[in-house]
């Protein structure tokens, strides 16, 4: 991995959710033209990305959610410093990704913690377990139907994710 490459991938996180501005969107993207393995890395974040959008809620909050919210939240931040905040808590999330074998898992730790995890991989279909090995014990962190290889789950833990060394997908017949 060349210089140039170690630069990009540090970027491909924020060029994902599409929050990397100015000239370093504009060296990253130069970069991606002729590099397969960042454009390749850039496809599966992207991917993730994407997939994080299904945890959003199905419908439209009700009217004047976002003035209540953004009004609250001026009263206990400054505004630049929340803003701040929330672009460095999605890079972090995406920054911390754990490649799994056919798949990532993203982890957010905070009050409650959370967990999602994207699966594309040649697997039977079925229900899989989530566990996640802390100080050297199996925690079951939940379950998530696979179907034609593809899968995604995600959700809120009392794990704390700063504590777990690995994610895995396990069977339920423990392969």
């Amino acid at each position: 991995m060349n210089e140039s490459c170690k630069e990009t991938k540090e970027l491909l996180p924020e060029l994902a959710l599409g929050i990397l501005g100015g000239e370093e969107r504009g060296r990253a993207l130069d970069h991606l033209t002729s590099c397969a393995d960042c454009s390749s890395e850039l496809a599966a974040l992207s991917r993730a990305a994407d997939g994080l959008l299904t945890l959003a809620p199905q419908h439209e909050p009700p009217a004047g959610f976002e003035d209540r919210v953004l009004a609250r939240l001026r009263r206990e931040r400054p505004q630049h410093r929340a803003r701040r905040f929330m672009t460095f808590t999605a890079a972090a999330a995406l920054k911390t990704t754990d490649h799994l074998a056919g798949g990532e898992a993203f982890t957010y730790q905070g009050k409650p913690s959370w967990l999602f995890v994207v699966v594309r991989a040649p697997v039977g279909d079925g229900v899989y377990d989530i566990v996640g090995t802390v100080h050297g014990a199996a925690v079951h962190l939940g379950a998530m139907r696979i179907s034609h290889g593809r899968g995604d789950w995600g959700g809120t833990t009392s794990t704390e994710m700063k504590s777990v060394d690995e994610i895995r997908v396990v069977s339920r017949t423990g392969q």
